[in-house]
C-alpha cells in the first residue's frame, strides 16, 4: 500500500495541459489493451478455449498492476522518462485494471459458468489392484464406503469393514467393498489440479485391504472429486454405474459442518436408487468389540424400518429387536405384519443372533425417543440400527438433520444418546441383504 501511495504521489495529472497530451493518453490506453487482449486472446485459443472464454482470459491478463509501477518509478528516478509520461502510465494501469471486473462479468457470466462446470470438476476414479469385475457384481452384494472429506479414523472403518463381513458368515454371497474418497474442490483449476495429484497420506488403502482379504471381503477403492453442489449427483453417478447395493456415509457431526452435510444428505437420499445407511457419530462409544457388542433395532414399522432389521441381522452381531407395535390396528401395513410373524418365528427358533420383543405403541400420543430411552434402561448397547422415518421431511418446520435423518434418529441426538447410530433408508431398488423369509428357508433345510 505505501508503494502504490508513493507512486500516486509522483502522479501529476496537470502535467496534462493540453490536447497532444490527452491524445498520448488515449493511444497508449488503446495500444496497451489491443497489443495485450489480442496477443493473450490468440494463445488461449491455440490450446484449445472457445472465443468466449478466450476473451476473458485476454481481458484478465490485460490487467496492470505492481510490476509496472515498480519498473515507471525506477524510470522516473533514473530521468529516462518525465513527469509527463509517468502520469499517462499510471492512468492506463488504473484504466485497464478497473475494466477488468465489469467486462469479465460481461463476457464471461455466471449462468456460462454454471453451465461448464461440469466439463472442469469431474469425477476421478482410482481403483485399487484388487479390481472388482463384472462377474463378481452378478453373484456378489457390492458395498460402498464414502470417505468424507473430514477426517474418519482408520480403526473406526476395519471396525465397521468387520461388521459387514458378518454378512458372508450367514450368507453364501461375498461382500464387495469399494470405498469413495469424497475430496472437495472449488472451481478454480489449480484446486482441481491438487486434488487430482496422487495424495501421499493415503495409507489407509493398504490397510483396509489387507484386513479386507482377512475377512473374506474384496476391496476397491476410488476418488470423487467435486465441488459441494455437486457431490450428491456426482456420488450417484458412482452408485449407478458401479451397481452398488448399498450406500454407507459416516457422519461425525459437529456445529461448523452440520448444515451442510444434511443437506447433500437429504438431496442424495432423494435419488440414491439403493440402500443408503448413514453411520452417526462413528467412534462415540469406541471402538466396539464385536463378540460382545449388542444392537438395538426399533421396529415401528414401515419399509425403512424393516431394512433396517433386515441390515441389523446381517451384521452377525447379537441384535435386539424390539417391535413397538401400534395400539390401533387399522395404521399397522399388511407386510409390516408378516415381517413381525417372521421375526417371530426366528426368535421361537432360538436364533442365536436375535431377540426379539413386542412394546405396545400409540403413534398417535407415545413418545418414540421416550419408548427407545426406557429400552435403553434395561440393557448396555453399543449401536441403535433405526430405519429413517418420514414424518417431517416435507415440512417447513423440519431442520435439517431431521430431513436427512428423521425424526426418531433427530430426536436419539438431540437427547445425546452416547452411541453410534446407524440410520437406514430403503431405495428405490432392494438391496440384496438376506430377507427373512429365505433365513428361515435355510435353517428348515
Amino acid at each position: 500500500p505505501l508503494y502504490f501511495a508513493y507512486s500516486g504521489l509522483n502522479t501529476d495529472i496537470g502535467l496534462l495541459n493540453s490536447p497532444i497530451a490527452w491524445s498520448g493518453v488515449v493511444l497508449v490506453i488503446g495500444g496497451a489493451i489491443i497489443s495485450k487482449v489480442s496477443s493473450a486472446l490468440l494463445a488461449a485459443r491455440t490450446v484449445g478455449l472457445n472465443w468466449r472464454e478466450s476473451f476473458a482470459v485476454g481481458v484478465l491478463m490485460n490487467t496492470k498492476g505492481l510490476v509496472e509501477l515498480i519498473v515507471l518509478n525506477i524510470g522516473l528516478q533514473n530521468e529516462v522518462i518525465d513527469g509527463s509520461v509517468f502520469t499517462i502510465m499510471v492512468l492506463m494501469a488504473l484504466v485497464t485494471t478497473f475494466m477488468t471486473t465489469p467486462l469479465v462479468k460481461f463476457i464471461y457470466p455466471h449462468k456460462y459458468q454454471s453451465r461448464h462446470k461440469k466439463d472442469d470438476v469431474d469425477i476421478v476414479r482410482a481403483t485399487s489392484s484388487t479390481d472388482i469385475t463384472l462377474a463378481d457384481l452378478s453373484t456378489n452384494i457390492h458395498i460402498l464406503i464414502c470417505i468424507p472429506p473430514t477426517p474418519v479414523v482408520v480403526p473406526l472403518l476395519l471396525n465397521f469393514v468387520q461388521m459387514l463381513s458378518g454378512y458372508t458368515k450367514k450368507t453364501y454371497q461375498k461382500l464387495l467393498l469399494t470405498t469413495a474418497q469424497m475430496i472437495e474442490v472449488t472451481d478454480r483449476y489449480s484446486s482441481v489440479l491438487m486434488a487430482t495429484n496422487p495424495i501421499p497420506d493415503e495409507a489407509f488403502e493398504p490397510i483396509i485391504e489387507g484386513f479386507g482379504r482377512l475377512n473374506g471381503v474384496k476391496f476397491s477403492n476410488q476418488k470423487v472429486i467435486s465441488t459441494p453442489e455437486h457431490f450428491p449427483e456426482d456420488l450417484m453417478e458412482v452408485v449407478a454405474t458401479e451397481h452398488i447395493d448399498a450406500l454407507f456415509y459416516p457422519w461425525q457431526i459437529s456445529h461448523e459442518s452440520n448444515d451442510v452435510t444434511a443437506q447433500f444428505l437429504f438431496e442424495s437420499i432423494k435419488v440414491c436408487p439403493c440402500t443408503t445407511a448413514i453411520l452417526v457419530n462413528p467412534g462415540i462409544s469406541g471402538i466396539l468389540n464385536l463378540s460382545e457388542a449388542k444392537i438395538l433395532i426399533p421396529y415401528f414399522g414401515g419399509p425403512n424400518d424393516r431394512e433396517a432389521v433386515e441390515l441389523g441381522l446381517s451384521f452377525g452381531i447379537l441384535s435386539c429387536v424390539v417391535r413397538f407395535k401400534p395400539i390401533n390396528p387399522q395404521n399397522t401395513e399388511e407386510e409390516d405384519e408378516k415381517f413381525s410373524q417372521h421375526l417371530s418365528r426366528l426368535s421361537d427358533e432360538q436364533d442365536p443372533g436375535l431377540i426379539y420383543s413386542v412394546r405396545e405403541f400409540n403413534d398417535e400420543s407415545d413418545d418414540p425417543i421416550t419408548a427407545i430411552k426406557e429400552e435403553l434402561k434395561h440393557n448396555q448397547f453399543s449401536l441403535i440400527v433405526t430405519g429413517r422415518s418420514e414424518t417431517l421431511e416435507y415440512t417447513e418446520y423440519a431442520t435439517d438433520i431431521e430431513r436427512a435423518l428423521g425424526k426418531v434418529a433427530a430426536g436419539l441426538l438431540v437427547e445425546n444418546i452416547r452411541l453410534e447410530l446407524l440410520v437406514v433408508n430403503r431405495g428405490q431398488n432392494s438391496a440384496k441383504f438376506f430377507c427373512l423369509e429365505d433365513l428361515e428357508d435355510d435353517k428348515q433345510s
